[in-house]
């Protein structure tokens, strides 16, 4: 399920009718003292990689997001 589109980049979609059983076999059912995430820009767009990932970094205490990929690659606004 997408989340609506006017909807914050930090907003997780609706949890599925059956999100309280799976989520316990699951990740997402553990909290962890740090995450690091290598190739961060790959969680750039919002999805389902951005949503799993930011999921993942709210149960971590510290919280390393690593990439060479530049995460703006333009620096007009809306100028053509």
């Amino acid at each position: 399920m997408k989340p609506p589109a006017n909807s914050l980049p930090w907003a997780h979609p609706a949890k599925l009718p059956t999100y309280n059983t799976t989520v316990q076999l699951s990740l997402y059912s553990l909290d962890f003292l740090s995450t690091t995430i290598d190739e961060a820009h790959i969680f750039r767009n919002v999805g389902a990689k951005h949503s799993g990932a930011l999921l993942i970094l709210e149960k971590s205490i510290f919280r390393f997001a690593l990439t060479a990929t530049p995460l703006q690659t333009k620096t007009s606004v809306g100028i053509l």
